[in-house]
């Protein structure tokens, strides 16, 4: 009978499958990214770009109860 020792991934010698649209970073498998508007984010770059996204949408309190 043959022995078959499995194999484990280590996850330090992954390669990247793709890179933020932003910063420029590595994004690896298994980690969080978003697909937005034909980008991919990091999760450090995510929300600066949402609130430039938004910011066309920006009042003051005063001016939103009007």
């Amino acid at each position: 009978m043959r022995t078959v020792h499995k194999t484990y991934q280590d996850p330090q010698r992954a390669y990247p499958v793709g890179i933020c649209s932003q910063c420029g970073r590595d994004l690896y498998p298994g980690s969080p990214c978003w697909r937005l508007c034909g980008q991919s984010l990091c999760g450090d770059c995510l929300l600066p770009w949402l609130m430039d996204e938004l910011a066309a949408f920006r009042v003051r309190w005063e001016e939103a109860r009007q």
